[in-house]
């Protein structure tokens, strides 16, 4: 994994013998510009909305208002990506001693689970329309789709610097590139219906759009869950962190380990560390060493480390 250069304070707690990586939660926190884009995709998504509902409705097309839904949820998950952003920059307090980071989780798993909804509604109408065929007003559709697909590359491109790190945000920014993508899909079955006239074209490009805002779905409610359920992010492999802590010398074994997410990038770990009996200032450059391995090449900003000397005896339940 690469190596992250973070800000991060190492405190002790010497009445437990509990090590402590306490990041300074700047780089959890989107700047300022990714609110502001945020904030103009919010506004174009309600103009094409209008525009997709308004021009389906009018053309009798079902792609055209699926491709509205999806813009629906578009906007469902811009608004709660900036709500989740202003909700994690609110200070610790004593009963919310993480602050209110997984406020940016609970809104990707609520923006997956809406495009499931979704996406299972219109492949629901898709067949519908497929089992039996309407009329749609090509010229209408294309001219509608056409705007909505300029609107939705201007969205894309708002967002596109904010489509790493946060799981909030990488999950609006697949929202706003999968209505894109059916965006496109609706301008290309228009120009099929104008020039041949077969209708059931609408139908079909409707449960490719169904289909994609489903996978993307599936993926971002999964890994929101995983966040939620504490498992190891995926991109750490717990068996090889204990290998790596092994190596570090003066380290004897390894047990409790346990690595899970706070939120996007925000990465947790506790242990227990046998190390041989000596006095704790010695002990204090093994506890360093593992420190910078965690930091530098599994990007774990928050550690917790319990020394124990080898020989004891004492286990605790995980």
């Amino acid at each position: 994994m690469v190596a992250t250069n973070l800000n991060c304070n190492f405190q002790r707690d010497a009445q437990h013998a509990e090590y402590n990586l306490i990041p300074e939660c700047a780089h959890l926190h989107p700047p300022v510009s990714s609110e502001n884009r945020l904030k103009l995709a919010i506004g174009i998504s309600i103009i094409v909305m209008a525009l997709e509902i308004s021009g389906g409705l009018i053309s009798n097309s079902l792609a055209l208002l699926s491709d509205a839904g999806h813009v629906f949820t578009d906007l469902l998950s811009l608004i709660l990506g900036l709500f989740a952003i202003r909700l994690a920059k609110r200070a610790h307090t004593p009963s919310m001693t993480y602050g209110l980071h997984r406020a940016e989780i609970l809104a990707a798993l609520i923006n997956g689970t809406t495009l499931i909804l979704v996406s299972l509604y219109i492949l629901y109408e898709a067949l519908l329309r497929l089992l039996h065929p309407s009329e749609v007003e090509a010229p209408i559709l294309l001219v509608v789709a056409v705007l909505g697909l300029a609107a939705n590359i201007v969205t894309a491109k708002l967002l596109w610097p904010t489509r790493v790190g946060s799981l909030n945000l990488r999950a609006a920014f697949l929202h706003v590139l999968g209505d894109l993508l059916g965006s496109a899909g609706v301008v290309f079955g228009a120009v099929i219906l104008l020039f041949t006239g077969i209708t059931l074209v609408d139908p079909v490009v409707a449960v490719i759009i169904g289909a994609l805002i489903l996978k993307n779905a599936v993926e971002v409610s999964r890994e929101s869950a995983m966040v939620l359920l504490e498992g190891v992010p995926s991109e750490i492999n717990l068996e090889e962190v204990t290998g790596e802590l092994l190596k570090v010398e003066g380290v004897q074994g390894v047990h409790e380990l346990h690595i899970w997410c706070i939120t996007s990038g925000f990465y947790a770990l506790t242990g227990h560390i046998k190390i041989q009996d000596q006095m704790l200032s010695r002990a204090q450059s093994i506890m360093d060493k593992i420190y910078t391995l965690l930091r530098e090449k599994y990007a774990i900003v928050h550690v917790t480390l319990q020394p124990e000397a080898s020989q004891s005896s004492i286990a605790i339940d995980s």
